[in-house]
């Protein structure tokens, strides 16, 4: 009998299995905080981690089943898919905070040399995102508006994933693309492409965040509120160690850091250097700014490439994570 009841006790207090997927990127620092540092596991969750080469196929992934939750840049294909009771977003992940450097504006060298030489330089350029309604391209969309180009200005050419990008940019397939700086920036000092400014400093957005089925929500719910709490343990970490600017703009590194580095260089598979000079912004509480989810939608819908019924709160579960009602400026 003691023995049974043994078992019993261990099958009841087995680990839950969540798959989260995501990108490598440095934007996810925080989620591989919580698996190397064994949060997410000291909530009683066994964690398998999958990778995508675009945004857009983890929300239909998560969309699907085929991942619990999702790691992942807000696109117009996510929020279509809220729209359609599939997914939430449930907390926040980066931020284009100015100060931050997370996307960068690069142009090949053969547009360089013909007179792009700066991010106001990119209308009758053809620019390359990884699909149409994605994160890059909305970069490209805030531009638009913020200088008031045609809406068919710049050229955007679909090109599926980040490493496809890099290509075009590099052969001059394409005359410029918004780049991870943790790709932009050696791709820079290398010559290969030339830097033309950083998205943040121009258009600050809630680029990205932490996204749940809605079937995860409703039969799971418990396990997504501990992933929740493991999650936000590792926000408030790199909070800590990254967070924070001098009068000069520069990132000061607290004490914490050098722990945290050999993570994000893991994870991403790149060098200390490479990661030190692009790190973005991740709020502390994983909050997300639900104003700015409100202004993407707007946007996406004005151009078609959201249904015109998709709301914020067909979108958005406001229950995990505190989030933040003003929108940047």
């Amino acid at each position: 009998m003691a023995c049974a009841i043994s078992t019993l006790a261990s099958v009841a207090h087995a680990a839950d299995p969540v798959k989260v997927c995501g990108l490598r990127f440095t934007s996810s620092a925080a989620n591989f905080i919580a698996v190397e540092k064994g949060y997410y596991a000291d909530e009683g969750l066994d964690i398998t981690l999958a990778y995508f080469d675009a945004a857009q196929p983890v929300a239909v992934a998560v969309s699907a089943g085929a991942c619990d939750i999702g790691v992942t840049g807000f696109t117009a294909g996510m929020y279509n898919l809220a729209g359609q009771g599939t997914l939430r977003i449930i907390a926040g992940e980066a931020w284009e905070e100015r100060g931050y450097q997370f996307i960068g504006v690069v142009a090949s060298n053969e547009a360089y040399d013909k007179g792009l030489r700066s991010i106001r330089d990119l209308p009758g350029k053809r620019f390359g995102v990884t699909q149409l309604g994605s994160t890059f391209h909305y970069n490209v969309g805030m531009l638009t508006d913020k200088y008031g180009w045609d809406n068919k200005a710049v050229s955007v050419v679909p090109l599926q994933s980040v490493a496809n990008m890099v290509g075009a940019v590099k052969s001059s397939a394409v005359d410029a693309a918004a780049l991870p700086s943790f790709v932009a920036n050696p791709l820079s000092a290398g010559g290969a492409v030339k830097l033309l400014g950083w998205v943040a400093a121009e258009t600050p957005w809630q680029v990205s965040g932490v996204i749940a089925s809605k079937d995860m929500i409703d039969k799971r719910r418990s396990v997504v509120e501990h992933f929740i709490k493991a999650y936000k343990r590792a926000t408030a970490e790199y909070d800590a160690a990254f967070n924070h600017l001098d009068a000069g703009g520069k990132h000061v590194f607290g004490k914490d850091a050098e722990a945290l580095f050999p993570i994000i260089e893991k994870y991403t598979n790149t060098s200390r250097a490479v990661v030190m000079d692009g790190l973005p912004y991740v709020n502390k509480q994983a909050s997300y700014n639900i104003a700015n989810v409100a202004a993407q939608l707007d946007w996406y819908k004005a151009r078609g490439f959201v249904d015109a019924g998709v709301t914020v709160d067909k979108v958005a579960d406001a229950s995990f994570v505190e989030v933040v009602k003003e929108n940047f400026k």
